[in-house]
């Protein structure tokens, strides 16, 4: 687990993604171990902790073009 301290004009989406990247569910992680966020608007202002869970291994997604032979 880390804390983190929000900077002016910060989003949860750009929280979860500088710690995170794109990992599945990250989002609904942080939301879950951070309720008092649900009182902020989605831009958040400067000096709120906000709890970063640890994640169990990402979902790997793999996208083709075109079907496998």
């Amino acid at each position: 687990m880390t804390v983190v301290t929000t900077i002016d004009g910060e989003t949860v989406d750009l929280i979860v993604w500088r710690a995170y990247g794109s990992r599945i569910g990250a989002v609904e992680a942080v939301l879950t171990a951070n309720r008092h966020l649900a009182s902020w608007p989605s831009t958040l202002p400067a000096g709120l902790d906000i709890v970063l869970p640890v994640l169990d291994a990402p979902v790997e997604a793999t996208v083709s073009l075109w079907p496998a032979p």
